[in-house]
């Protein structure tokens, strides 16, 4: 059983009004309760920042296992080729869009949140998105494999934000298929990636679906 709080931490003197996304970090203390003969409790505060160029390595380095882990699981072609490249992190890194998550001071996870438009949802084949309105999507999650929960942790966090996320997945990743339904996200169709592969594509709606919550 996974129990889960989150609240919002403000670096510096900065007014929670006149600070910037780019800024804010959130923690999360999740509670891991293992059904052994002796119940144990054990809190893990996680806390996200924007990706530094200097984190690269270390996102190879989780990208890597990713691959590994993916591979091992029935998974072996949708991140190929060393994917994502350096060039691709940069960018991520540049438009504001990558984040890591820490545990202390070790880097376990590593995510991109993109807000606005993104060029392979613009069609979508055997179905249709939720609605049209904007929206911020999910891609490249990846993690070290030691923290659970990372993929509930990330998509909490998001949900803070936007009330409509979108993300995709490869037909082959069981795994990420089931995390993003039991997050509550709707299968919506296929998409094609920028090399014409083919992703099953989910999307998340809050109640009220206007706008961002917070711009």
């Amino acid at each position: 059983m996974l129990q889960v709080t989150a609240k919002p931490l403000y670096m510096g003197s900065t007014s929670k009004k006149t600070l910037s996304n780019r800024y804010k970090v959130f923690e999360i203390r999740t509670t891991f309760i293992f059904q052994h003969k002796k119940m144990k409790h054990i809190t893990t505060p996680l806390r996200i920042r924007h990706t530094q160029y200097t984190d690269l390595s270390q996102l190879q380095s989780i990208y890597a296992q990713a691959r590994t882990f993916m591979a091992k699981t029935g998974n072996p072609t949708q991140w190929t080729n060393n994917y994502p490249s350096d060039d691709i992190l940069k960018s991520d890194i540049k438009s504001n869009s990558s984040f890591v998550i820490e545990q202390g001071n070790d880097i376990v996870a590593t995510f991109v949140l993109q807000v606005g438009d993104d060029p392979t949802y613009q069609t979508i084949y055997k179905g249709h998105w939720l609605n049209n309105e904007p929206y911020a999507t999910i891609h490249r999650i990846a993690s070290n494999g030691k923290v659970k929960g990372i993929f509930q942790f990330v998509v909490q966090y998001a949900q803070q934000l936007y009330n409509n996320l979108r993300i995709d997945t490869h037909c082959d990743n069981l795994i990420m298929q089931h995390a993003i339904k039991k997050a509550g996200f709707k299968y919506c169709g296929i998409i094609h990636t920028h090399n014409d592969s083919e992703r099953l594509a989910y999307q998340w709606q809050a109640n009220n679906t206007k706008a961002y919550k917070q711009q």
